[in-house]
């Protein structure tokens, strides 16, 4: 993996490159052992099909993949490629293709739960206002702003109402929803006041 500010390749800590030639020896091994296998059942098995995928997790892992890996280590991923091919060049091109969507599906999972986390860190609040009920915009517990509440059922087409409901003064009525929530972000702007 290449930064936008050097062409150098991420460079783990010595620890990791242990760990790393580890993982690697391991099922560098275990496809040798199904290669074997493998040639003297003259199929391939659900063990070695199974022993292609966890090989294709480790190798496309982002620990492995993209990353400037000791010349031990390196040496090893080539014969687990080698190896691989040797078995089913079609099982382990799969196995590849699937374990890289499967990481891509990882990381947007923890994308999505580390946007939750933050979202949950909003404040949101619910009020019943003239026998409506309105649901706050996501604040800050250490916001300024003013809360800005919409109703929780938006009707997709008419005019729109904004109020400040402490004092029951209307700021405005529009008939486009992106106007009505652009001017209400304003007004409960320090700017808009």
């Amino acid at each position: 993996m290449t930064t936008g500010t050097d062409n150098r390749r991420r460079s783990p800590a010595p620890a990791v490159h242990r760990e790393t030639l580890r993982l690697l020896a391991w099922h560098e091994g275990n496809l040798l052992f199904m290669r074997a296998q493998m040639r003297l059942k003259g199929l391939l098995g659900d063990d070695t099909e199974h022993a292609l995928l966890m090989a294709a997790l480790v190798v496309t892992d982002d620990d492995v993949e993209g990353v400037q890996l000791s010349v031990y280590s390196a040496e090893v991923l080539a014969e687990i490629h080698l190896i691989a091919r040797d078995i089913s060049e079609s099982a382990w091109l799969s196995a590849l293709h699937w374990s890289r969507e499967h990481h891509a599906q990882i990381r947007e999972d923890a994308r999505q739960a580390a946007e939750r986390a933050e979202l949950q860190a909003l404040h949101v609040s619910e009020v019943e206002y003239e026998g409506q009920r309105y649901k706050s915009w996501p604040w800050r517990g250490d916001s300024m702003a003013s809360i800005v509440y919409e109703a929780a059922v938006m009707p997709a087409a008419g005019h729109y109402r904004i109020t400040e409901m402490q004092s029951d003064r209307m700021i405005a009525t529009v008939a486009g929803l992106q106007d009505a929530r652009a001017i209400t972000r304003y007004a409960a702007s320090h700017d808009g006041g």
